[in-house]
């Protein structure tokens, strides 16, 4: 993917993860409504400057802003939101979680040996 399409998935995706339209993402990054959509359509190749500014206002490197996510990359960020909300819950509903989580495994595994 070229650099204009990694940077314009970047901006689609910050603004899906903190849950903001694009108007509200560019008076949050304090940066012209005109740019954020030129950004986020990927419509123009941006200077090593503009990018240095835009990557650092969405609190990213400039390579975090011009690279494509690693595969995989939205299922470990699944992972990671799992195992937060989990840390969050209390030790009891936590030993529940394991034991519905392990009858899961259970489940599925007889499941795979019977198509496999």
């Amino acid at each position: 993917m070229e650099i204009r399409a990694n940077i314009a998935e970047t901006v689609r995706r910050v603004m899906e993860e903190r849950g903001k339209t694009l108007p509200e993402l560019s008076a949050e990054l304090d940066i012209p409504l005109s740019s954020m959509k030129n950004y986020a359509k990927g419509a123009k190749n941006l200077r090593a400057d503009t990018i240095d500014m835009l990557a650092w206002k969405l609190g990213l490197t400039p390579a975090e802003l011009i690279s494509q996510l690693p595969s995989g990359w939205a299922e470990a960020e699944t992972a990671v939101r799992a195992a937060q909300a989990f840390g969050n819950l209390t030790l009891e509903k936590q030993s529940q979680g394991i034991e519905l989580f392990l009858k899961l495994v259970d489940l599925f595994s007889r499941g795979t040996a019977a198509n496999g």
